[in-house]
């Protein structure tokens, strides 16, 4: 993810890192918080590290109201945050791009620890929740092992 205009920034997350992730709200029954909680994420660290306000790229339509959210709630103020179709031919895309492909080397490179901290600690522990019951069977192959699939009645 990269911002660039006067300032140009960067944060990077691995591959291997957004599956941790993804395993880690698929244990708890949470899968569809996954994209939302991680995007909102990185933008809080891209935009603590910028420190202004922020033209965001509509990457999931639909869900900026929750994303922006949840960024104001990990910075504890108004993050000035605007939203617009950027497209592929934006300075920032071109950085965000080189640093995908290792011509360019991150400001921060982000872990899996710094996401679930960030989401633990700030939006109050949405991570420590258990198995939800309306969800359990989205859960990685053990977790669904162990529950009980539900059986016809027998007559």
């Amino acid at each position: 993810m990269g911002a660039s205009n006067l300032i140009k920034a960067s944060v990077y997350i691995s591959g291997r890192e957004k599956r941790k992730l993804q395993e880690r709200f698929r244990r708890i029954g949470k899968p569809r918080l996954f994209r939302n909680m991680v995007f909102s994420s990185l933008l809080y660290f891209l935009v603590k590290r910028l420190d202004g306000s922020l033209v965001v790229d509509i990457e999931y339509a639909g869900h900026t109201r929750e994303i922006e959210y949840l960024v104001k709630l990990y910075l504890g103020k108004n993050a000035n945050l605007t939203w617009k179709l950027i497209g592929k031919s934006s300075p920032a895309h071109d950085l965000a791009y080189k640093v995908k492909i290792g011509k360019i080397k991150p400001d921060k490179i982000i872990t899996a620890e710094n996401v679930i901290n960030l989401i633990t600690k700030k939006a109050g522990g949405y991570l420590k929740i258990g198995l939800s019951p309306t969800n359990r069977y989205s859960g990685p192959g053990s977790v669904r092992k162990s529950i009980p699939k539900k059986h016809k009645k027998s007559r």
